[in-house]
């Protein structure tokens, strides 16, 4: 998604992850480890997201919006 959005590897970013249950107990357990791999100033989980990508993993479908920070 970094390179398709056109950041570089070193910029820092801003996440926005469409809510899903699974979702909020994997990214509270792990945020400081998230953010630090991926450049991450601020994490947000909201009810819906209008622009973004579809991601889907194990049994999670939702949505994930990137910026630059």
């Amino acid at each position: 998604l970094r390179k398709d959005s056109g950041f570089e590897v070193t910029d820092r970013i801003d996440v926005q992850l469409q809510k899903d249950d699974y979702i909020i107990k994997a990214v509270n357990k792990n945020i400081a480890y998230i953010k630090a791999e991926t450049l991450t100033e601020e994490l947000e989980i909201i009810e819906q997201i209008d622009n973004g990508v579809e991601i889907a993993f194990d049994d999670v479908n939702t949505k994930l919006f990137i910026k630059k920070h």
